[in-house]
């Protein structure tokens, strides 16, 4: 006896015509070259997921969150191989090192830092729900290799740097405000203990203008990584403790 579709398999159906009618779109208007390379993109990151035991995938609105934040910016994962390229070139011994990720989101640059020797990996995020999945990757990943893993549920603008930090992560999650304040907060911690802190920053736009007067950020080295992201390095000069 035949069997009747259910309402789920229409909406499977529909789902997988509109993602293919999309797909063919992407293709026309960009090329198959392009297209190819991103088919491989989302590919290389999906298989790494799989290979972690974890779920980073997905941009998530901040619509969908509750949050209203003018300064702040929807969570978009950056690919794997970008972070640990990054993070290979920084020159620090990561056993004694400590990674901080502002905006961590679901957690895929924590999961990618953790699968290095770090002496302590941290993740600040401002979104409950986005911290609760960035838990479960972490409690469930493979291939952990950091000695710790902390997520704290906070707002950037009021986290207080721990003194250990050297190695600093941001993929565009603030701007304005919440940029600016942060950026007086690395340093204050810089100049509680000074240190040698690196900072990665992919799209770095609003870094760049932030830190244009600074004569404590100097920037080290930049590039550019698929798709289009804008990446610098940057080392905080040290200044003798106050007080």
């Amino acid at each position: 006896m035949a069997r009747t579709r259910t309402e789920e398999d229409w909406h499977i159906m529909d789902s997988f015509v509109r993602k293919l009618s999309n797909t063919i779109e992407f293709a026309k208007k960009s090329g198959w070259r392009t297209f190819l390379r991103e088919v491989s993109y989302r590919v290389d990151n999906a298989l790494c997921d799989w290979r972690l035991g974890v779920d980073t995938e997905g941009m998530v609105g901040l619509a969908e969150l509750g949050i209203s934040n003018p300064d702040l910016v929807d969570y978009v994962p950056l690919g794997y191989r970008a972070i640990w390229s990054t993070l290979r070139s920084i020159p620090l011994e990561r056993a004694q090192s400590t990674f901080l990720d502002y905006g961590c989101g679901k957690g895929r640059a924590v999961v990618a830092a953790a699968t290095l020797p770090y002496r302590r990996v941290i993740g600040v995020e401002i979104s409950a729900e986005l911290l609760g999945a960035a838990k479960r990757n972490v409690a469930l990943m493979r291939s952990k290799r950091a000695q710790s893993v902390d997520l704290t549920h906070a707002d950037a603008a009021k986290y207080r740097v721990p003194d250990d930090v050297n190695v600093i992560y941001f993929f565009n999650p603030f701007k304005g405000q919440v940029l600016q304040a942060v950026v007086g907060e690395i340093l204050n911690s810089s100049r509680r203990a000074p240190r040698p802190i690196y900072i990665i920053y992919f799209n770095k736009k609003h870094f760049d203008q932030e830190i244009a007067a600074s004569e404590r950020i100097r920037k080290v080295s930049e590039m550019h990584v698929y798709p289009n992201y804008s990446c610098g390095i940057y080392q905080v000069v040290n200044v003798a403790p106050s007080g």
